[in-house]
């Protein structure tokens, strides 16, 4: 089973090369029936920007370009050493920022939502970066390989940051045990640091870590193969009746719920018949589903 799933909006963006204007770079936000339009330096399809063609060094979006989106690659490798991204972009793509080795500040306007796989990789001379309220999601190797990056600034509301989000990153030659450590903060306080030491590599929020989790829906999970798995699921804030069951396992599945604060909300072993586990349970807000023992099951969930 592929952990460290992200939703697949943030995912499931397409990159290739169109022939019509070559190197062009678009993904499909948008549908792709829709043209490309350039307007000075910025090439757009629909509200997704999808490639930047100048070679300023410092740049400010405009906003009355309307642009949502930042597309796979649209600025990697170019020459940029600070850039202003405006309200109106909720996503930043894949490798949106890739290799892009001058960049030193980024300014983010409240609005941005998600930021994609591989977004920053490689920039390695970002050292620090603050997000605003409005962020949910940091995607898998987001700042792989930022050497110089010792600082995230993060809200206290993100509902998802992969596990792999800080992978090749700075090394601390001061830490006296060799381990790795991010600082990272929430509503401007020290919330705790990313443990990179070998063997456990997770995000904390306080000194609880946050699980390796695939993030889910209502529905069902099939063929789960891990002897421990984590689910996460986000539930409505006036909380909901979360129905977990397991089915079609070889195993004996044990099921665990948490909470986001890492308080355990309730467990099961068998009462899905044929060695199989169920737990109904009131939960409210960002909730955890840990299963255990168990061998090519089905992991079935229900919210009402």
């Amino acid at each position: 089973m592929r952990k460290f799933f992200v939703l697949p909006i943030l995912v499931g963006l397409t990159t290739l090369v169109i022939s019509q204007e070559s190197g062009l770079k678009t993904d499909f936000t948008n549908p792709s029936s829709l043209p490309l339009v350039r307007n000075g330096d910025y090439v757009i399809r629909g509200t997704v920007l999808v490639q930047y063609t100048g070679r300023d060094a410092v740049l400010t979006i405009p906003e009355s370009l309307g642009i949502t989106e930042l597309g796979d690659a649209a600025f990697s490798h170019s020459r940029l050493t600070d850039i202003v991204i405006p309200k109106s972009v909720k996503k930043i793509g894949i490798s949106a920022f890739a290799s892009c080795y001058s960049l030193k500040n980024i300014s983010f306007e409240n609005g941005i939502e998600v930021i994609g796989d591989s977004a920053f990789t490689g920039c390695s001379n970002l050292i620090r970066i603050s997000f605003p309220d409005s962020l949910k999601v940091i995607g898998a190797k987001a700042f792989s390989g930022c050497l110089k990056l010792v600082r995230i600034t993060l809200p206290a509301n993100m509902l998802y940051i992969s596990s792999s989000a800080m992978d090749d990153s700075y090394y601390d030659n001061n830490n006296a045990n060799g381990n790795l450590y991010y600082s990272y903060y929430m509503a401007g306080q020290q919330a705790g640091v990313y443990n990179y030491s070998p063997g456990f590599r997770s995000w904390y929020i306080g000194t609880n870590p946050v699980p390796q989790a695939v993030l889910i829906t209502a529905g069902s999970v099939s063929n789960v193969t891990s002897n421990e798995a984590w689910f996460m699921i986000q539930l409505p804030a006036e909380g909901s009746l979360l129905t977990a069951f397991t089915g079609g396992s070889r195993g004996d599945p044990y099921i665990t719920v948490y909470s986001i604060n890492g308080s355990k909300l309730g467990d099961d072993d068998d009462s899905g018949g044929n060695n199989n586990a169920k737990i109904e349970l009131m939960a409210t807000g960002i909730t955890y589903i840990k299963v255990t023992r168990g061998q090519n099951y089905t992991l079935n969930v229900r919210v009402e």
